[in-house]
């Protein structure tokens, strides 16, 4: 690998990563302006039970997406594959 690729890389990765962030903050921002500070009090929290509940959903649907990041690399001509395949699944 050449030193001009992996610079090509590494600024669009850079790019990527300021662009998510300055969306990012931008929600934040919007998000306290509004700010309902008695929706924050301990007593309106729900129960553990769906606070668990939506940790769990999120924490495999994160492994999941990774497990799926991973393996599309070792998937031959997996930019041509790999969308099939996720159409073919959302539509069945």
């Amino acid at each position: 690998m050449t030193e001009n690729t992996v610079e090509s890389g590494t600024a669009e990765k850079t790019a990527i990563v300021t662009i998510v962030l300055l969306v990012l903050s931008g929600f934040a921002i919007a998000m306290l302006v509004n700010i309902n500070p008695s929706m924050l009090a301990p007593a309106s929290y729900p129960s553990m039970r769906y606070i668990l509940a939506s940790v769990a959903l999120t924490f495999f649907a994160y492994l999941g997406f990774g497990v799926i990041s991973f393996v599309g690399g070792d998937i031959e001509n997996s930019k041509i594959i790999c969308p099939g395949q996720w159409i073919s699944r959302l539509v069945s």
